[in-house]
């Protein structure tokens, strides 16, 4: 049976047991857990950008490099050198309304259901799932938090984790860890690991020991990473539908990385409520927003694998 009209009107037999409420779409959006908003983006901003700084000294009077002058009448110093590369992302505008006529909404109102309100609800629904895709798989040309061009990806594992043991697992992880703390000079450890929904699930109901004494395989690879040892907290593991089949050649991925806002952040101008109108009997409410592309400031500090 559908509505009536779209003041949610039915017709209802006498022997129907109605339920009045309204059950809404099922779905999940999780960008705001897994990325930081960059402060200070407004509706007016068409793109964002930012610098890459690279320093530069040149050694001398000793092999390796160090910058002795040898003695204190030296004049001949190096000069430190500082270079920039501006990298530049588009924000792209987002739009909608809620728009209903004064006769809609007075049915509406009859039979005790808010239309204004459900309209806007399934806007800000409409509006959070555009702002997932954003923030994870990217568009307008733009890569997200787990296909970025910036990010370098590993070798594809050998064997899915299905048949590995916690052991082989742990290994995985681990080494996924440390190439991104490696190739940020030791400088940054990767704090969070996102992974498919499957072996999310996986890890969380296989049992570290055959005794199971040492708990899921979840909690092992919390207290055993090298992030727990770096960092001094365990490993955040979260999972995340967008990695089912986001890898190459369509094999599910798995992302490390380290979510302060120093390293990767996401540009937002949140939706806005602008003038309402009208239009004879119809009522409008427009909303929009700008939403950006993942800025991955230090890129070396995520990495991604294929082949789960």
């Amino acid at each position: 049976m559908i509505t009536r009209d779209s003041s949610l009107a039915f017709f209802v037999n006498q022997l129907d047991a109605f339920d009045t409420k309204i059950h809404e779409p099922l779905a999940a959006v999780t960008w705001s857990r897994d990325v930081k908003l960059r402060s200070g983006i407004s509706l007016g901003n068409q793109s964002t950008s930012f610098v890459r700084g690279n320093f530069a000294h040149a050694g001398q009077q000793s092999a390796q490099g160090a910058h002795f002058i040898g003695s204190a009448k030296n004049t001949s110093l190096t000069a430190v050198g500082v270079d920039g590369t501006q990298v530049v992302l588009p924000m792209q505008l987002w739009g909608a309304e809620i728009r209903y006529t004064s006769v809609e909404l007075e049915r509406s109102q009859l039979i005790g259901q808010n239309l204004d309100d459900m309209q806007t609800r399934a806007l800000q629904l409409s509006y959070n799932l555009d702002v997932d895709r954003m923030v994870y798989v990217g568009g307008a040309g733009q890569g997200g938090l787990i296909n970025s061009t910036d990010v370098t990806v590993a070798s594809a594992l050998g064997a899915t984790w299905s048949a590995g043991t916690a052991d082989t697992i742990l290994q995985n992880v681990n080494d996924l860890i440390k190439a991104a703390w490696a190739a940020s000079a030791y400088a940054v450890c990767p704090n969070v690991l996102l992974l498919p929904p499957a072996q999310y699930a996986l890890i969380v109901a296989k049992k570290a020991g055959t005794d199971g004494a040492g708990g899921s395989v979840l909690n092992f690879l919390q207290n055993n990473s090298i992030s727990l040892q770096v960092n001094g907290v365990p490993l955040d593991i979260r999972p995340c539908k967008h990695l089912t089949g986001a890898g190459d050649s369509g094999k599910d991925r798995m992302v490390a990385y380290n979510d302060s806002e120093l390293y990767v952040r996401y540009p937002l101008a949140p939706i806005v409520r602008q003038t309402p109108y009208y239009q004879g009997i119809t009522f409008a409410a427009p909303y929009v927003a700008a939403l950006g592309a993942v800025e991955f400031v230090y890129p070396e500090t995520a990495i991604y694998q294929d082949g789960l």
